[in-house]
């Protein structure tokens, strides 16, 4: 399921990001990798902003729909 679609406050784990190269490496240098643990906080018109680790991530909708995650236990 794509990230966009999680409910807020549900922990998930991303499985795979179907992004441009330097993008998706991008990410990867903001802790946006496979297996890490994510939450979406809020959502409004503009994105969403997620969890990660300790951090906060604000991802616009178009890049958040890329991202495919699992929910968690």
């Amino acid at each position: 399921m794509s990230l966009v679609e999680l409910e807020l406050n549900k922990a998930s784990y991303l499985v795979n990001v179907d992004l441009p190269l330097k993008t998706k490496r991008h990410l990867e240098s903001l802790g946006l990798v496979s297996g890490q643990e994510i939450e979406i906080l809020s959502k409004d018109n503009r994105g969403l902003i997620i969890k990660i680790k300790e951090s906060r991530l604000a991802l616009d909708y178009g890049t958040a729909s890329k991202l495919t995650v699992r929910k968690g236990e």
